[in-house]
Formats: C-alpha cells, sequence, structure tokens
C-alpha cells in the first residue's frame, strides 16, 4: 500500500513540474533560484519595506514557465534593488546562470546582476535593447569581480539592481518580466 501512494504521488509530482519549489532540481544540471511563482514576496525583497521587488504577472503572453512571472515596473515606482531571500551558498558546481526576461521596450535599460561572496562580489551587466522574451545566459566566468570574492562556494546574496553601476535611475519606460531563473551547467 506504501509504495502504491509513493508512486502515485511521485507521477503526479512529475507531472506538474511548473509547481517545482524555490531550490528544487530539475535533474543534477540546473537548480532552480527562482521560478517566480506566487507568493513572489516569499522568493524576492526590494531594500525597502513598503515596496515590493516584484508583481505576480499571470498574462500568458508575459509568462514563460509555470503561471506567473516577475514584473518590475518603472512607471509604478518599483524598486529598484531587488533580492533573492534564500540564495544557495555553493554555485561552484554550477558553470552559469539562466532566466528568461521579457522587456516591453528596447530602452537601453542597464540590469546589474550582482553575486555578493565574502567581502567583495561578481558583476554581470545586461542592456536591454530588445522586446518581447530572451533567454539569458551568462557563464559564471563571464561576471567581473570589482571586488575580491571568495569564490563561487561562498555565495552569501544575490541581486537585481536596475539602478547604480553607470544607471543613476531606471529608465521611466522600464516593464520587464522574469521567469525561471536557474544556475545551469554548460
Amino acid at each position: 500500500m506504501k509504495t502504491s501512494i509513493k508512486a502515485a504521488a511521485i507521477a503526479l509530482a512529475l507531472s506538474f513540474p511548473a509547481l517545482m519549489l524555490h531550490g528544487e532540481q530539475k535533474d543534477d544540471s540546473t537548480l532552480l533560484l527562482s521560478g517566480f511563482e506566487e507568493p513572489i514576496a516569499g522568493q524576492w525583497r526590494s531594500n525597502h519595506e513598503t515596496i515590493p521587488a516584484f508583481t505576480a504577472e499571470s498574462d500568458p503572453e508575459r509568462v514563460k514557465e509555470g503561471t506567473t512571472s516577475g514584473r518590475w515596473d518603472a512607471t509604478a515606482r518599483s524598486n529598484p534593488w531587488l533580492f533573492l531571500k534564500e540564495t544557495p551558498r555553493d554555485w561552484s558546481g554550477y558553470d552559469g546562470l539562466s532566466f528568461w526576461l521579457y522587456a516591453e521596450n528596447a530602452n537601453h535599460q542597464l540590469i546589474n546582476l550582482n553575486v555578493t561572496s565574502g567581502e567583495g562580489y561578481y558583476l554581470h551587466q545586461i542592456r536591454v535593447d530588445w522586446t518581447g522574451w530572451k533567454q539569458i545566459i551568462v557563464a559564471l566566468g563571464e561576471f567581473k569581480e570589482p571586488r575580491k570574492t571568495n569564490g563561487w562556494s561562498e555565495v552569501s546574496a544575490f541581486m537585481i539592481a536596475l539602478k547604480g553601476w553607470g544607471q543613476e535611475e531606471p529608465s521611466e519606460d522600464t516593464i520587464l518580466f522574469f521567469d525561471d531563473l536557474r544556475l545551469i551547467k554548460l
């Protein structure tokens, strides 16, 4: 009896991959950091208590994986510093970072991907020069190291910043949708 219940539970879980929770793996080659599924507030925070990091978007054209994506909107005065609440410590078993990004406008908005390790950090910048969906894949070796880090095995935080490092303020017409953020093996 226990075996059939366990088998049924496994079959049910495998039939709904979009329901994977933060930090779960599809296989050994990827680690989901955020699926941007509800509740997004459980996965992300901003540096201001009253302003959410992302809002959930369920429009099928603005969702790449699962049932929602994370909407960031400059016109709604969204916070430009977005922190993943539960960042895995050891990234050394992976080669890259992958996520889907939908841009409403090709306005050259600068997106900073910041990975803190020790007293230093890694930084990679993306300039939004497209509209619609684009899969972003960044090899960990492509990140710059502006301040000396403790390495990829001692990560303490992950931040998406739409301000700083050459971008004074987010462009007023910036509306972005993030989805399926994961560590990958290339």
